[in-house]
């Protein structure tokens, strides 16, 4: 099954570089939108090229990715939303970015409540982990909406994470009785 998922208003959907890449250059360009992935510090190209292809490895390997966040009615990209493995775990990550000037709106959630479905109804999975800096309390709100509980912090190195000098708050949540808690 091809990894689309769909809201009313939101489809998470794999990259198509060749069109998404500049909204996606300009989210990483913005400091403010990249203090909670980089310390602030804008991407480089290289880091660009990076990720997306570090996004299709994923889709290749896994059969999701952190992907394009879509607003439907535009079909502008509005942000990074998606499922990937954590780390080592074997467990999978949900995970989110929305553009400033979308923040605020509640599409995190409702991209982040479409996944944590997905990952349950579709691909089985007993549980959803999802990590942030400890500061990043928006994102912890949206962790907590989404019904996630707080499991402590932890590095990127007990995670087996590419990042392992990181050190993260992991949220979860599992699948109750075959239903989503979302």
């Amino acid at each position: 099954m091809p990894f689309e998922i769909e809201t009313d208003t939101l489809r998470i959907r794999p990259w198509r570089e060749a069109t998404d890449r500049p909204a996606f250059c300009a989210m990483t360009a913005d400091p403010v939108m990249m203090r909670y992935m980089s310390d602030g510090i804008p991407w480089s190209d290289a880091m660009n090229d990076e990720f997306f292809a570090r996004q299709q490895r994923t889709l290749d390997a896994a059969g999701v990715c952190m992907g394009a966040l879509v607003w439907k009615e535009t079909d502008e990209v509005i942000g990074v939303a998606g499922l990937q493995p954590l780390g080592t775990t074997g467990n999978l990550e949900v995970g989110w970015w929305v553009q400033r000037v979308h923040q605020g709106k509640g599409l995190a959630t409702a991209a982040g409540a479409a996944m944590v479905r997905y990952a349950f109804e579709t691909l089985d999975q007993p549980c959803v982990k999802a990590i942030t800096l400890p500061g990043n309390q928006a994102s912890r709100r949206v962790m907590e909406k989404l019904g996630m509980r707080y499991e402590g912090v932890v590095t990127g190195r007990q995670l087996g994470h590419r990042l392992p000098e990181i050190e993260v708050v992991l949220y979860g949540i599992e699948r109750t009785g075959g239903h989503t808690a979302v």
